[in-house]
């Protein structure tokens, strides 16, 4: 279950998280051995998937916040990610 923060219920639903999140993980590992061994085009597009990544984490968040995509507050994905709403608020809004 994942759930916009601990008191919640708005936002409870079955997810695939951890596996997805695993084979991601594998990826970024996969690419780190494939530079580490040499080959240069891949540090390239390792660079270009990081700044892909990073969009897409901060419209992941701006969907959490909209009316449409859910509405969660800025305490619900500070709970979420391990911070304050202030640290989330200030990297993110």
């Amino acid at each position: 279950m994942t759930r916009c923060g601990p008191d919640c219920a708005r936002h409870t639903r079955e997810t695939d998280n951890d596996t997805y999140g695993e084979f991601v993980g594998r990826i970024i590992r996969r690419y780190r051995q494939r530079v580490g061994d040499g080959d240069l085009n891949a540090l390239r597009d390792m660079i270009d998937a990081r700044k892909d990544f990073d969009d897409a984490i901060e419209q992941a968040i701006a969907d959490l916040r909209s009316e449409h995509g859910g509405s969660c507050s800025w305490s619900d994905i500070g709970w979420a990610l391990g911070v304050s709403r202030q640290a989330v608020a200030r990297q993110y809004g």
